[in-house]
C-alpha cells in the first residue's frame, strides 16, 4: 500500500471534502475542488462550476498548468500551498493563498516513527541523491570529493528529466563539479543499507531516526525543488516557496543540524514559524533566490565547513536542533500553522462564502 504524508489527489464538489479540507464545504454549493495535485495530472478543470479550489501541498505549485486553467476558465480559482508567492503574478482570476500542511505532515511522521534513537556522531555530513537533479548532483559531488570518508552518502541512478546530460551554465565552479560527477560518480549506485526501490514512499522515507540523520553533525536536505528565480522570454519572477518534504522535516523533528539546499528563504520562513537557526556559520545564502549564485555560495560553506570534526559540527547546530525538535514535540509549531491556516479561512470565506 502507497502511504504518504499528504492525502492522495482528490477532485469533486466541495460539499464532498473531508478531513483537513471539510471547512471548504461552507463555500457555494457548485464549487469544484481539485486537492493534493500533483505534477502528474495534466487534464484540465471541467467547465461549468462557479469557483475552483485547488491545492498543492505533496509537490512544487505546477504554474504553466495554474495558468493554462485560468486561460481557459473566467470563474475565480482559489489556490491553496504552503508557499509565499513573492513576486509571481497571478492572472486576475486566481486568488492564492497560504494554507499550511507542514504541521500535519509532521504529525504523521511522529506517529509512524514515535521510537528516537540516541545520537552517534561519526561522520561530518550526509546527503541523499536518489532522483539526480542539479543542486543534488552538485552537493553529492562536492561531499564525495572533499569529505570522502568523513561523509555518509547514497548516491541512486533514477535521473531527471533535463538532468539526464551535463549541462554547461556558464558559472566555472558549477560546471566544474558537474563535469567531475558525469565523469566520475554518474552510474555508480551508492547504498548505506539494503532500501528496496518498491519501498520509495514516505511511510518509509521520512524516518528522521536513521543513521544518516542521527550520525552526522551536519545534513544538506536536497529537497525535492530548489529553483527559486525563474527567467523566461518576458518574464522573470520568483517561484512560490520554499516548498519543503519529509527532507527538511526530518531534521526538524530529529534534532539534525541541516544546509538548506533548496529553494531560497528557507530558513526565514521557518524561523517566522517559530524555529531557530543559530548555527554559528554563514547562512547567508538563504537569502539568495538565484539558482545558480545560491548553489555556489553552498558549495563554498562546504569546503569551507570541512575544517571541523564531526563532533565541532554537531556541537555548532545542537542548541538550535534540540530547540526546533521541542518546537515541534510542545505543539508550538503546530499553533503557529494552524493561526496562519485560520486567518486564510476567514479570508476565503470573506471573499468567497455563501
Amino acid at each position: 500500500m502507497r502511504e504518504m504524508l499528504v492525502p492522495d489527489p482528490w477532485q469533486g464538489l466541495n460539499h464532498n471534502c473531508v478531513g483537513e479540507m471539510q471547512w471548504l464545504a461552507e463555500l457555494p454549493t457548485n464549487t469544484f475542488c481539485s486537492l493534493w495535485r500533483n505534477w502528474f495530472q495534466t487534464e484540465d478543470l471541467p467547465v461549468g462550476h462557479d469557483l475552483y479550489v485547488i491545492s498543492y501541498h505533496l509537490e512544487a505549485i505546477d504554474i504553466d498548468w495554474i495558468i493554462r486553467q485560468c486561460d481557459r476558465i473566467q470563474q475565480p480559482i482559489i489556490l491553496l500551498s504552503d508557499a509565499k508567492y513573492y513576486d509571481f503574478q497571478a492572472p486576475k482570476n486566481l486568488y492564492c493563498f497560504t494554507y499550511l500542511y507542514w504541521h500535519q505532515q509532521i504529525k504523521k511522521m511522529q506517529r509512524w516513527f514515535p521510537e528516537a534513537t540516541d545520537k552517534n556522531i561519526i561522520y561530518k555530513v550526509s546527503a541523499v541523491c536518489h532522483r539526480i537533479t542539479q543542486s543534488k548532483l552538485l552537493i553529492h559531488t562536492v561531499l564525495a570529493e572533499i569529505y570522502q570518508d568523513d561523509a555518509l552518502l547514497i548516491l541512486g541512478d533514477w535521473v531527471d528529466g533535463h538532468s539526464a546530460v551535463p549541462e554547461v551554465t556558464g558559472n566555472v565552479l558549477i560546471d566544474h563539479t558537474s563535469s567531475i560527477f558525469w565523469s566520475k560518480y554518474f552510474g555508480r549506485i551508492r547504498r548505506i543499507d539494503g532500501f528496496d526501490n518498491s519501498k520509495n514512499y514516505q511511510k518509509y522515507t521520512a524516518d528522521p531516526w536513521t543513521a544518516i540523520y542521527q550520525q552526522t553533525g551536519l545534513h544538506c536536505t536536497n529537497e525535492s525543488f530548489h529553483y527559486s528565480l525563474m527567467e523566461t522570454p518576458g518574464r522573470q519572477f520568483i517561484y512560490p516557496g520554499p516548498f519543503l518534504t519529509e527532507k527538511t522535516f526530518k531534521c526538524l523533528l530529529g534534532a539534525t543540524g541541516f544546509i538548506s539546499v533548496g529553494q531560497f528563504e528557507t530558513y526565514r520562513i521557518l524561523q517566522s514559524l517559530g524555529f531557530e537557526f543559530d548555527y554559528g556559520i554563514d547562512l547567508s545564502f538563504d537569502s539568495d533566490p538565484g539558482n545558480l549564485s545560491r548553489m555556489e555560495k553552498i558549495i563554498k560553506l562546504l569546503l569551507d565547513l570541512k575544517k571541523f570534526s564531526a563532533q565541532e559540527l554537531f556541537d555548532l547546530t545542537r542548541t538550535s536542533s534540540l530547540y526546533n525538535q521541542d518546537h515541534i514535540l510542545s505543539g508550538r509549531f503546530a499553533e503557529q500553522c494552524e493561526k496562519i491556516n485560520f486567518v486564510t479561512r476567514e479570508r476565503i470565506m470573506d471573499l468567497f462564502g455563501r
